[in-house]
């Protein structure tokens, strides 16, 4: 049986605004994971096609992560976790999984080299879910935004070199952030997440929040939040109540829960 951590999506950006994290300088070029996705040929036209997203330390990987982009694509596809703002099918094209940059300066972590060499090992079996390596190879932390929006690119690209029907998939295609609970917690946090790079997350893509089983709905916080607002970043508002079609919720069983400290700290026992 699978197990996953909710929190393990989530370790990211509880601390990525502070003056720890170094930031990104200048882009280093990394061939995009092309492999896995799926020909556009066996997309069917009706069908809204995503490829699903994830960032985080991955310190290391384990089959709890596995689990989650396993779930999230079951839930996708048969309907019971979508976003409303889908209209018909959904049809998942590819997975991806960002392991953060060294610059994300969290203690204890893991050089990236290793990481990744273990999330390859990891999913080198797997038929769809690839390691997008191209976050840790840069010279500083990179936030969010600019590696989600850079695997659709990346994605859409793909696609529209596969001829006509290429074409179609790459004008349809969306990206579905994964996150747990705890990450989705820390969109309100002041000052954890630059707000005009969050807006364009909940403008631009859509997110599946993976929750505790029987734990409250992210979405009715979304309804009755108020606006949110930063000095850092004036002028900037994010009425989260505009967004919640954006998002859709993927309940946890209670029991499935495993986590990379808890790996860290078996290893370290022998």
């Amino acid at each position: 049986e699978f197990l996953y951590f909710i929190g393990d999506l989530s370790q990211r950006n509880t601390h990525l605004q502070t003056s720890t994290c170094q930031p990104m300088t200048e882009a280093v070029d990394v061939p995009f994971p092309n492999r896995k996705l799926v020909p556009a040929e066996s997309i069917g036209d009706d069908e809204t096609p995503v490829v699903i997203a994830s960032c985080g330390s991955y310190n290391p990987i384990h089959t709890g992560h596995i689990a989650m982009f396993t779930d999230a694509k079951a839930a996708l596809e048969a309907g019971t976790a979508k976003p409303a703002s889908i209209p018909g099918a959904v049809r998942v094209v590819g997975g991806f999984l960002s392991p953060v940059n060294d610059g994300y300066g969290k203690a204890g972590l893991a050089k990236a080299p290793a990481r990744i060499a273990l999330c390859e090992a990891a999913l080198e079996d797997n038929d769809w879910i690839s390691v997008e390596p191209w976050e840790a190879a840069q010279p500083g932390f990179v936030r969010s935004y600019v590696v989600l929006s850079r695997i659709l690119e990346k994605a859409q690209a793909e696609y529209a070199q596969m001829g006509a029907a290429g074409a179609r998939v790459a004008s349809r295609l969306r990206i579905v952030f994964l996150c747990g609970a705890d990450l989705f917690e820390s969109f309100y946090r002041p000052g954890c997440w630059e707000l005009g790079l969050l807006r364009r997350i909940f403008t631009e893509m859509l997110l599946l929040a993976v929750c505790r089983e029987g734990s409250a709905d992210p979405r009715d916080r979304m309804r009755a939040a108020e606006p949110l607002t930063h000095k850092d970043s004036p002028g900037v508002t994010l009425d989260m109540a505009q967004f919640t079609d954006n998002v859709a919720v993927l309940q946890a069983l209670d029991g499935k829960c495993a986590s990379s400290t808890l790996v860290r700290t078996r290893l370290a026992n022998g």
